[in-house]
């Protein structure tokens, strides 16, 4: 996007803010490098306020930065909310549903909501994988491509004004009608091999491969298509062909590995424990997925009692 044009400000915070002022950002994509001249502020740092703002958080960072969202945002400001797992804005746009309710496992005080509005959302499904490699330098490590969607699944002017720049930008972006079957579809593995791979230490490709964790991934996939169905979400891809897709990826280390092994707070809450909220809410059994998700917090638990946990 800067290339593009596009007048980029990066919003971010101690090594990471310091690198990007010092030296700029550095993206590696194979064995190339290149060093972007940014813009880069802290979160209560003056800035103007923007006409788009790309969330890229983790769920449990979003309700200690949701002030410093809004105060990014003017009337007309969208916000392309980009994160793994069920989003804290689930409900709003969608059929026979109620737009106030929240989810516990995401929003429990109610705190992201009554900062930011729902209405100014706008759905996106990243498909790239990457890793921090230093503060200040990103490794880009397969995928390119990127879904963008209204909650409510209607056309409307700020989609096609995001899908002309994604594209100007030389990024695969495609609008899609059906966002939450796009987040599902995406989460359908992650809620499998996220929790997996930390409790292995595994790769994708390792996970995909491995006849014992692929009958404990099947059930947790085949859990979480029921909850996702009772929602409306439609599934076009069989599971074999979307293990595959993780398989294809190759020996990458998933997201939640990563913090885990860094010392960080992991995003189980909208990975997994938002779907077994949901399913509670429609009287849907998760037996595997629960043992699972017990297994994950005591891992957790161990290791923050070992040592520093970074937030």
């Amino acid at each position: 996007m800067a290339r593009a044009s596009a007048r980029i400000t990066l919003v971010t915070r101690g090594a990471h803010l310091d690198a990007i002022r010092t030296r700029g950002l550095e993206v590696q994509e194979g064995a190339e490098s290149t060093l972007l001249d940014l813009k880069a502020i802290g979160p209560e740092e003056p800035v103007d306020r923007q006409d788009i703002v790309f969330v890229t958080l983790k769920n449990h960072s979003v309700k200690g930065a949701a002030a410093s969202i809004a105060r990014l945002c003017h009337a007309n400001t969208t916000i392309v909310w980009a994160m793994n797992g069920i989003p804290w804005w689930f409900f709003h746009g969608m059929a026979n549903e109620s737009a106030s309710q929240g989810l516990d496992a995401l929003d429990p005080s109610g705190a992201i909501a009554a900062w930011l509005d729902s209405s100014r959302v706008v759905g996106w499904v990243i498909y790239p994988s990457a890793e921090l490699v230093r503060p200040g330098c990103v490794r880009h490590t397969s995928g390119d491509r990127f879904l963008i969607g209204e909650p409510s699944g209607e056309p409307s002017r700020r989609i096609e004004t995001l899908h002309q720049l994604f594209r100007s930008s030389g990024l695969d972006a495609r609008i899609v009608p059906d966002i939450r079957t796009q987040i599902w579809l995406k989460l359908w593995g992650n809620v499998a091999f996220n929790p997996l791979s930390v409790l292995t230490g595994a790769t994708l490709k390792d996970l995909a491969t491995d006849p014992g964790c692929r009958r404990v991934i099947k059930a947790m996939m085949s859990e979480a298509k029921a909850v996702a169905e009772a929602y409306g979400a439609k599934f076009e891809v069989d599971m074999d062909a979307r293990m595959d897709v993780a398989r294809s990826v190759g020996p990458h280390r998933t997201s939640m590995l990563q913090d885990y092994e860094a010392g960080k707070p992991l995003e189980t809450a909208a990975i997994l424990d938002a779907i077994i909220e949901l399913a509670r809410r429609k009287s849907l059994s998760m037996p595997v997925s629960t043992q699972v998700q017990g297994l994950l917090a005591m891992r957790v638990r161990v290791r923050d009692r070992a040592g520093i946990v970074r937030t």
